[in-house]
């Protein structure tokens, strides 16, 4: 079916000391070395391949780059959505994007609706199950058990995953590290119904917005010993993500 599909994501830009002052960092100092912009494409297709990957449209894809709260952001990707066919009815709309929970708020602030397939990345899903299986098991096992495991995620989904891991590892304490992994399979379970998604030809990956990221910002905000201002990188990124999208830069 003619797909419109959304993908978002974040990524960070070095930044002088006057605009890191007061930012939280994830790093165990606490500091932050980047500040985060949100990345968002959108974009059409109405075939897919040999292999059941979809094939995009030419020219069909939309780039938006900006600083904004998630609020913000989804109110600018929804109006970037409309201007490629969201809510004339032609189109099913796919949402994609990491377990980020502002994400998450997005597709429901944003793009509400049962119509509105939402996938949680399947790549950013197997690097959470690499976590897991790397404190349960010793390391020379983490290999063949995380084979087993994507397999069952990438064909069942979510649920099948957790089944599967509660029976492979149900002798381990119930206090075990291990298990504070599993709540975030638990809470996006429903969307990493992979093998649902990839008969109905839909993405499993946002590689699309991965690759926009490095397009958008890395290539032109990531160079060796580059420290930006804030507002001067959001405004550089915002233009390439519009020249991107062959508008105009006005």
């Amino acid at each position: 079916a003619p797909t419109l599909y959304i993908m978002l994501d974040g990524t960070g830009v070095p930044c002088v000391k006057k605009d890191m002052r007061g930012v939280k960092g994830k790093g165990g100092d606490g500091k932050a070395r980047t500040r985060e912009v949100k990345v968002g494409v959108v974009g059409t297709y109405r075939r897919i391949d040999r292999k059941g990957r979809p094939v995009r449209d030419p020219g069909c894809e939309s780039h938006v780059v900006s600083p904004e709260t998630a609020a913000e952001f989804g109110s600018l990707l929804r109006r970037l959505a409309f201007s490629r066919g969201l809510g004339s009815g032609r189109f099913r709309i796919q949402v994609v994007g990491d377990g980020a929970d502002w994400i998450a708020s997005i597709v429901r602030d944003a793009f509400p609706g049962a119509d509105v397939v939402f996938t949680c990345d399947f790549y950013h899903a197997c690097e959470h199950l690499r976590e897991f299986l790397g404190i349960a098991l010793p390391q020379k096992d983490v290999k063949k058990a995380f084979g087993t495991a994507r397999a069952v995620l990438r064909r069942h989904g979510g649920a099948s995953l957790l089944k599967h891991l509660r029976k492979r590892f149900g002798a381990l304490p119930t206090d075990h590290p291990a298990w504070e992994k599993l709540p975030y399979f638990e809470k996006r379970k429903d969307n990493m119904r992979y093998g649902e998604y990839r008969k109905q030809g839909l993405y499993i990956g946002s590689g699309v917005v991965e690759a926009a990221c490095r397009t958008d910002v890395a290539r032109r905000c990531k160079q060796s010993g580059m420290h930006w201002r804030f507002h001067n990188a959001a405004a550089i990124c915002a233009l390439t993500a519009r020249l991107k999208s062959r508008l105009p830069a006005a």
